[in-house]
């Protein structure tokens, strides 16, 4: 469904470099993390991909003369870079850390990779489409190999890091799971963005007005994701989906309806619906997932909260403007 929804895995990885042999092609060192230096090798990669996601759907000329838009792609890459971090100190706690037969695999899968391009340079410009290097590449793939290993072991019942019986799952989701539906208007590339707005508040004003809302989302929705889940409603715990809808969905009471959300790439009308406990005792080791997701996102935060960030002069150089 777009950009709306974060998974709980997926919010937590990629993005983390250690220096293993390969050098950076750009080796400037725009900040140091608890003293690791971060190349600007690195730092571009992470930067150029959170510009282009907070940058998704919106129109030409965004960043200009936006502050605030600025700045949020400030603390996305921070927050970026501080969160991979941590998953390396607390891989470091666990010992979690790349065997060799691990290390050779990510080496051949790298060598295959480049004979099935046809060579170095083939394989460089595919890397490069999406920002990378060799440099980054190979350690995007260590640190998803480090980040299973860790994030399996954390949340295992039988490991026992994470308390996760019945009770505590059944105690937990009233306070920190919200069940929603929501219509989800999207904004597609020849869409006139105005049309949809109008059309979105005309749903929504119907909405608020008592209209039967799953015929809404049947009439006006276009995410099968929610159609999908129709019946039940769509379950989330706090901190797994975007913090815009978040927020808005936090303010809800049951049964309220939200005003309509602008994500740029789509508007979306959101509705809180009633937890049905008997719905989350028949799916309890799927909230119990969940639940662990969110505990172990806990941990990673509140490692990422000791780190010592070490700004150098070029980091003040470095904006949406300049870095390409």
């Amino acid at each position: 469904m777009k950009k709306f929804f974060v998974s709980a895995l997926a919010v937590l990885i990629l993005f983390v470099f250690v220096s293993c042999g390969i050098k950076p092609e750009d080796d400037r060192v725009v900040m140091t993390l608890d003293g690791e230096k971060i190349h600007y090798d690195y730092f571009r990669y992470v930067f150029l991909n959170s510009r282009d996601d907070l940058a998704y759907g919106q129109p030409d000329g965004y960043w200009k003369d936006n502050s605030e838009a600025q700045k949020k792609l400030e603390d996305a890459v921070i927050e970026t870079l501080l969160r991979n971090k941590a998953i390396m100190l607390l891989a470091d706690e666990y010992d979690m850390s790349l065997t060799k037969s691990e290390k050779d695999d990510i080496l051949d899968y790298i060598k295959k990779s480049k004979k099935n391009l046809g060579g170095s340079e083939p394989f460089k410009e595919s890397l490069a489409a999406s920002y990378l290097t060799e440099y980054s590449f190979k350690h995007i793939q260590e640190i998803m190999t480090v980040w299973t290993k860790l994030y399996n072991h954390i949340t295992s019942e039988t490991s026992g890091v994470i308390k996760c019986g019945d009770e505590i799952i059944l105690a937990d989701v009233p306070k920190n799971f919200r069940n929603i539906k929501y219509i989800m208007i999207s904004n597609d590339e020849k869409d006139d963005k105005a049309e949809n707005f109008e059309l979105a508040k005309n749903v929504q004003s119907l909405a608020a007005s008592g209209e039967d809302f799953d015929e809404l989302i049947k009439e006006h929705g276009e995410d099968n994701t929610m159609e999908q889940k129709l019946k039940n409603g769509y379950y989330f715990t706090i901190g797994s989906v975007d913090e815009t809808i978040e927020e808005a969905v936090l303010e809800l009471e049951e049964n309220q309806v939200s005003e309509v959300i602008d994500m740029g790439y789509a508007y979306y009308i959101v509705k809180r619906v009633p937890i049905d406990l008997d719905y989350v005792e028949d799916n309890l080791d799927e909230f119990r997932r969940t639940y662990c997701a969110r505990i172990f996102n806990e941990m990673l935060n509140e490692k990422a909260s000791e780190i010592e960030v070490d700004y150098k002069d070029l980091y003040n150089e470095l904006t949406v403007f300049t870095v390409e």
